[in-house]
């Protein structure tokens, strides 16, 4: 008769420890490996996201018109006002409401952490147009475009004001410039263009709308023809 002998108590010491050990090994890989993959896909969404408020965002500005309504005094002035923080205008869609003309707000908002986020928000008009600069217009909710970027800027290329755009003889018009604010009661005119410059990480973004180009016979007198500019 053959007698059993089970495992001794060191044998099952010495199982268990290597045990303990593949077990510790495998688990700290498969972290690692969920950490790498994790920060990987996080980065991958991010960039996807921003790529399109990038695109979304382009589309809106390409949509931007020299927009003509009343001052308080009832007289015809530009809608746009415009400085380094951000800009409000009119586009000629909107997001909510594609089909309609909205007056638009870019603007950036500081964080705690000294970043910012660029945010849009919208007034479409669909059911009241915008009739004089004083309207009180309920805005959307805040919808955050791009978060914790650094360096935004907000930038106009045209002529600021109108003693500016009236050379010496009071003829000939002053070139075109670059400014950090710009207002179209002041100027008379639309800006020709603006710009929103900005960086995420590593990554630097422009995004560029012309203002004053619009299709024929919409506002013509009020568009800048001359858009021969370095910039």
């Amino acid at each position: 008769m053959i007698k059993n002998q089970g495992f001794t108590l060191v044998e099952l010491l010495v199982t268990m420890s290597l045990l303990s050990m593949i077990i510790l090994i495998g688990s700290s890989a498969f972290s690692m490996f969920s950490q790498r993959w994790d920060g990987q896909l996080g980065n991958f969404d991010k960039s996807a996201r921003d790529a399109r408020n990038v695109m979304l965002v382009q589309n809106i500005l390409d949509s931007l018109v020299p927009y003509v309504t009343d001052d308080t005094d009832g007289g015809p002035v530009i809608y746009f006002e415009g400085n380094r923080n951000g800009f409000v205008s009119v586009s000629s869609q909107s997001i909510q409401s594609p089909e309609d003309y909205a007056v638009i707000r870019f603007s950036v908002k500081q964080n705690i952490d000294l970043t910012f986020d660029v945010v849009y928000e919208e007034w479409p008009m669909k059911e009241e147009l915008l009739l004089e600069i004083g309207h009180p217009l309920a805005f959307s909710s805040p919808l955050v475009l791009f978060e914790s970027v650094e360096n935004p800027v907000f930038e106009y290329f045209g002529t600021p004001t109108v003693s500016e755009r009236l050379a010496g003889d009071g003829l000939a018009e002053a070139p075109h410039r670059w400014s950090a604010a710009y207002d179209g009661v002041e100027a008379m005119f639309a800006p020709i263009k603006a710009r929103l410059s900005f960086d995420i990480g590593s990554n630097q973004y422009e995004l560029l709308a012309n203002v004053a180009t619009q299709p024929d016979g919409l506002l013509s007198r009020y568009q800048v023809g001359d858009d021969d500019c370095n910039c």
